[in-house]
Protein backbone atom coordinates (compact mmCIF):
# COMPACT_ATOMS: atom_id res chain seq x y z
CA UNK A 1 0.00 0.00 0.00
CA UNK A 2 2.87 2.32 1.01
CA UNK A 3 4.38 1.88 -2.47
CA UNK A 4 1.04 2.37 -4.58
CA UNK A 5 0.50 5.68 -2.58
CA UNK A 6 3.93 7.00 -3.53
CA UNK A 7 3.36 5.78 -6.79
CA UNK A 8 0.53 7.90 -6.91
CA UNK A 9 2.10 11.16 -5.43
CA UNK A 10 4.51 11.02 -8.53
CA UNK A 11 1.99 10.11 -10.89
CA UNK A 12 0.45 13.23 -10.20
CA UNK A 13 3.65 15.34 -9.69
CA UNK A 14 4.55 13.76 -13.44
CA UNK A 15 1.54 14.45 -15.01
CA UNK A 16 0.59 18.18 -14.51
CA UNK A 17 0.86 18.95 -10.51
CA UNK A 18 4.08 20.06 -10.79
CA UNK A 19 3.15 22.75 -13.67
CA UNK A 20 -0.03 23.92 -11.92
CA UNK A 21 1.79 24.01 -8.57
CA UNK A 22 4.26 26.27 -10.43
CA UNK A 23 1.81 28.54 -11.97
CA UNK A 24 0.60 28.86 -8.51
CA UNK A 25 3.50 29.77 -6.98
CA UNK A 26 4.57 32.87 -9.69
CA UNK A 27 1.05 34.32 -8.95
CA UNK A 28 1.72 33.50 -4.93
CA UNK A 29 -2.05 32.60 -4.35
CA UNK A 30 -1.46 32.41 -0.92
CA UNK A 31 -4.63 30.06 -0.12
CA UNK A 32 -3.01 27.63 -2.56
CA UNK A 33 -0.01 27.56 -0.40
CA UNK A 34 -1.69 26.64 2.49
CA UNK A 35 -3.13 23.03 0.71
CA UNK A 36 -1.23 20.21 1.94
CA UNK A 37 1.47 19.29 -1.03
CA UNK A 38 1.84 22.63 -2.48
CA UNK A 39 4.22 24.41 0.11
CA UNK A 40 6.51 21.11 -0.35
CA UNK A 41 6.44 21.22 -4.10
CA UNK A 42 6.98 24.62 -4.66
CA UNK A 43 10.04 24.37 -2.28
CA UNK A 44 11.15 20.84 -4.28
CA UNK A 45 10.63 23.15 -7.81
CA UNK A 46 12.43 25.86 -6.53
CA UNK A 47 16.12 23.77 -5.46
CA UNK A 48 15.48 23.10 -2.18
CA UNK A 49 14.84 19.80 -1.62
CA UNK A 50 15.08 16.05 -3.42
CA UNK A 51 11.74 14.81 -4.91
CA UNK A 52 11.96 11.67 -2.59
CA UNK A 53 11.85 13.84 0.59
CA UNK A 54 9.15 15.99 -1.14
CA UNK A 55 7.22 12.74 -1.62
CA UNK A 56 7.97 11.41 2.01
CA UNK A 57 7.04 15.06 3.21
CA UNK A 58 3.76 15.16 0.95
CA UNK A 59 2.68 11.77 2.40
CA UNK A 60 3.69 12.53 6.69
CA UNK A 61 1.35 15.83 6.12
CA UNK A 62 -1.46 14.21 4.62
CA UNK A 63 -1.56 11.21 7.75
CA UNK A 64 -0.74 14.45 9.72
CA UNK A 65 -4.20 15.99 8.62
CA UNK A 66 -6.15 12.39 8.42
CA UNK A 67 -5.19 11.97 11.82
CA UNK A 68 -6.64 15.81 12.79
CA UNK A 69 -9.73 14.97 10.67
CA UNK A 70 -10.43 11.83 13.32
CA UNK A 71 -9.74 13.54 16.34
CA UNK A 72 -12.02 16.19 15.32
CA UNK A 73 -14.65 14.13 14.35
CA UNK A 74 -14.59 12.09 16.92
CA UNK A 75 -14.69 15.16 19.62
CA UNK A 76 -17.50 16.28 17.82
CA UNK A 77 -20.45 13.51 16.87
CA UNK A 78 -21.51 11.21 19.50
CA UNK A 79 -21.06 8.26 17.27
CA UNK A 80 -20.21 4.60 17.26
CA UNK A 81 -17.32 4.03 14.66
CA UNK A 82 -18.14 0.52 12.80
CA UNK A 83 -14.96 -1.15 11.77
CA UNK A 84 -15.28 -2.04 7.80
CA UNK A 85 -12.62 -4.45 6.72
CA UNK A 86 -11.59 -4.02 3.13
CA UNK A 87 -12.01 -7.36 1.82
CA UNK A 88 -15.48 -7.20 3.26
CA UNK A 89 -18.54 -7.50 0.87
CA UNK A 90 -20.59 -4.22 0.35
CA UNK A 91 -24.01 -6.86 1.85
CA UNK A 92 -21.84 -7.03 5.08
CA UNK A 93 -21.08 -3.73 5.66
CA UNK A 94 -25.05 -2.74 4.85
CA UNK A 95 -25.78 -5.04 7.85
CA UNK A 96 -23.07 -4.24 10.05
CA UNK A 97 -24.75 -0.93 10.00
CA UNK A 98 -28.23 -1.32 10.26
CA UNK A 99 -27.65 -3.30 12.76
CA UNK A 100 -25.71 -0.66 14.60
CA UNK A 101 -27.94 1.89 14.35
CA UNK A 102 -31.14 0.39 15.39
Amino acid sequence: MAVLRSLSIRVVLVHGASAQIHALAEEQIKTAMQAIGYRQVVEHLRGGRALAETIGLVKSRTRQFAKRQLTWFRRQLESEWIELKPDEPPENCLRNFFETVR
